[in-house]
Parts: structure tokens; C-alpha cells; sequence
């Protein structure tokens, strides 16, 4: 007969190895999950947080860098996109000064880490608008907005929308500073 000390420290071994097993086991369903997509993306990944708000009828969200390369994402060369952003007090909006897009894009404000802090969506043609945020920007910090091309399901998608690049390979983008 086993003496309890040996019994005690069986079930002791046979807990961790079950903790263990549990623990890998979660690693494994969590590492395999693919981030989901924006507006139902613009802010996950496996540990990205999401967040969305309607804005005037506009889905908007902010989105946490999933580890892709801006150069992985689908992207298009500029055919006359550009935008102008001036530097603006901070706040839950930016405001874009002009802009000028040959198909419907949506314009992503983002920080200094890459974060989506917000995306509005911009008809061909449009030439000014405010881009909602669900992040605020920040007296002192700049950012950056850059353009994607809707995928023409007017649900912003940074995996599935086009980014916009100049034919040097360099984001049509607008850098600012939040006053």
C-alpha cells in the first residue's frame, strides 16, 4: 500500500499536467483564430481590441496593428487621390481640408504606433468631410491619414480595402499635429 505522501504528490503531478494540457489547449484555439473583419476590423487582432460607433449613418471603429505589414496589404497606385490635412485641436473628429478621389475610399487617421483611432467613408469626388474617431487624438501627438479604396461594400475593412500609394511606393498620405 502507498503511503499518503506518495499518493498526494501523484495527484499533485497529475493536476499541473491537466493545468498544463488546458493551458495549450487555449493557446492553440486562440493562436488560430484569424482577426475579424472590420466594422462587424479597425481595431483587433487575436489580442486587438474593437471597437465601433455609427456617425451620421457611417460605421466607424478603431484598429490595433494585427502584426501585417502595410506592404502585405492589398494596395493601388494613386490615379489622382490626395489629401490635405492642417494641424487641428484635438478631439472625436478630423477634419480633412481637401481631398480629391477618383473612387470611394475611406480615409483612416492614425497614431503615431499605427493604430486606427477612426475612418470615414468619402464618395469619388469628394473634395473636404470630418472623419469621426473613437479615440480621441491628443493635444501634442501627430498623426497620420491615409487612403483606402473602398472594396464597394462600405464597411471598412484594412485587410480587404486598397491602401493608396504614390508610384514611389510612398502612402498617399497627410501627416498632422493635434493642438
Amino acid at each position: 500500500m502507498e503511503n499518503d505522501n506518495t499518493m498526494y504528490w501523484r495527484w499533485g503531478v497529475g493536476i499541473v499536467v491537466a493545468v498544463v494540457i488546458i493551458i495549450g489547449a487555449v493557446m492553440l484555439i486562440k493562436g488560430s483564430q484569424s482577426p475579424s473583419r472590420m466594422g462587424t476590423d479597425m481595431g483587433t487582432s487575436t489580442s486587438d481590441s474593437m471597437a465601433s460607433d455609427t456617425v451620421n449613418g457611417t460605421e466607424t471603429s478603431s484598429v490595433t496593428p494585427t502584426g501585417v505589414s502595410e506592404t502585405a496589404r492589398p494596395s493601388m497606385t494613386a490615379s489622382g487621390e490626395s489629401i490635405t490635412v492642417a494641424d487641428q485641436a484635438e478631439g472625436s473628429a478630423v477634419d480633412v481640408s481637401a481631398m480629391s478621389l477618383t473612387k470611394a475610399s475611406w480615409i483612416a487617421i492614425k497614431d503615431t504606433k499605427g493604430w486606427i483611432l477612426g475612418a470615414g467613408w468619402f464618395p469619388a469626388g469628394a473634395t473636404s468631410g470630418t472623419v469621426p474617431l473613437v479615440r480621441n487624438t491628443q493635444k501634442g501627438l501627430q498623426y497620420e491619414a491615409v487612403v483606402y479604396v473602398d472594396d464597394g461594400d462600405k464597411a471598412f475593412d484594412m485587410h480587404k480595402d486598397m491602401l493608396v500609394s504614390n508610384t514611389d511606393g510612398t502612402l498617399v498620405n497627410a501627416m498632422f499635429m493635434a493642438k
